[in-house]
């Protein structure tokens, strides 16, 4: 068992060189490719956008150069938002830490009742089947984050969500929920058809108050009843991870 007193699991550093370097990879095909590209497009459409056009006009001795930089910037601002979309997870003996989007949270050990990956995601669940957190984990390892949690002895699930078999798919006006639970998975539907991703963890949250944890399937929302009524035990941002699943 690793002694240390904490265990940090983050996207891969290859990732954001892979971004950066092909980034400028591409700078540098472009800078050779642009004139015949831009000669293809006014050929094809009759005009080509104005920077091409720009980066046709100049020598190929700068054009490659002048790309290969824009590539490499371009490359570095995609390798910074990558990682601030990425979760940043620290498993401690005490409590779990989860960090993405700029928002950061703190679980503490003795409210996590059992972890998982959900496909793609990092679920906490608490002993009354309430979900603490729900994040988008595709850029972490699996591996690493299971280590993780196994190292401090947290009870991990391998096999996908425990209560799989709960969840069924939301259609509105159901009968089996009543008007108050169609009305806000109307309203987090909507949020979620308009990007406003804050406004959907909310209204997840709600949901959760009133009884029921949601999650998402491609387009459709899927529920599940809670065991007992309770209120998730946690620190920092209110969020049931909703924020951070709908991404990815």
């Amino acid at each position: 068992m690793n002694r240390s007193e904490s265990i940090t699991v983050r996207m891969p550093g290859w990732i954001s060189w892979l971004l950066r370097i092909g980034a400028g990879t591409i700078g540098v095909l472009l800078g050779f490719l642009v004139k015949p590209l831009v000669g293809w497009v006014v050929a094809i459409v009759g005009d080509a956008p104005g920077p091409l056009r720009l980066a046709a006009s100049l020598p190929t001795g700068w054009a490659v150069p002048v790309l290969a930089l824009v590539g490499l910037l371009a490359g570095i601002w995609l390798a910074h938002t990558a990682r601030h979309e990425a979760l940043l997870l620290t498993v401690s003996a005490t409590a779990v830490h989860l960090r993405q989007k700029g928002m950061e949270r703190r679980i503490p050990r003795e409210a996590v009742s059992v972890a998982f990956l959900d496909g793609k995601e990092l679920v906490l669940l608490a002993s009354d089947t309430t979900q603490l957190a729900r994040y988008g984990a595709s850029d972490l390892p699996a591996r690493q984050i299971r280590d993780a949690f196994d190292n401090f002895q947290y009870a991990w699930f391998d096999h996908g969500d425990p209560h799989e078999h709960e969840f069924q798919s939301w259609v509105d006006g159901h009968p089996m929920l009543d008007e108050t639970r169609n009305r806000l998975l109307r309203s987090r539907s909507r949020a979620l058809s308009e990007n406003r991703w804050g406004t959907a963890a909310d209204l997840a949250d709600d949901l959760q108050e009133i009884g029921l944890v949601v999650r998402d399937r491609g387009t459709d929302q899927e529920y599940r009843t809670i065991a007992r009524s309770g209120k998730p035990r946690s620190e920092g941002a209110s969020d049931s991870g909703s924020a951070a699943t709908t991404n990815t």
